[in-house]
């Protein structure tokens, strides 16, 4: 009896682990060592998954004091969906870097209809050093056409 609650208790434990270790993987290739990038993904993860606090709390603190968040949340709030497809860092320096981006969106426009559009172009960063963050100061994105970006990139 005591030989079986030790090896189903050997098994239960090894499970634990090994589950615990496979979600572990799945979070870590999302996790990127480049904390500009973790910021821009972590600011598209949030506006997709409609937690515009946290998206929010992702831009300056400068910027915030133009913008409050219920007009951030307005901007965003008729997204139905969105994707960070590319992102690479195009300049960093100590106190300032420019992410590169395409960006995947489905929103609807004013009578209801869903559009679905790609836009390229670039988030500007700021190092706040009070904070020992980056945050995002400005996005300057265009929408594509057939695939081509005549703005910004």
């Amino acid at each position: 009896m005591k030989r079986s609650i030790v090896t189903l208790s050997l098994v239960l434990v090894a499970f634990i682990l090994v589950s615990s270790m496979a979600f572990c993987a799945e979070k870590e290739r999302y996790i990127t060592s480049d904390p500009v990038i973790s910021v821009v993904d972590g600011f598209f993860n949030a506006v997709a998954a409609k937690d515009f606090k946290t998206a929010y709390y992702l831009k300056s603190e400068c910027w915030r004091k133009w913008n409050d968040m219920e007009y951030f949340t307005r901007c965003w709030d008729n997204n139905n969906a969105i994707k960070l497809v590319d992102r690479f860092t195009y300049k960093s320096s100590e106190c300032k870097a420019v992410v590169k981006v395409r960006v995947y969106t489905e929103d609807y426009d004013c009578c209801g209809k869903l559009n679905k559009r790609y836009h390229s172009g670039q988030i500007y960063l700021v190092y706040e050093k009070c904070r020992r963050a980056w945050k995002i100061d400005k996005c300057a994105l265009t929408e594509e056409t057939n695939g081509v970006n005549f703005g910004v990139w």
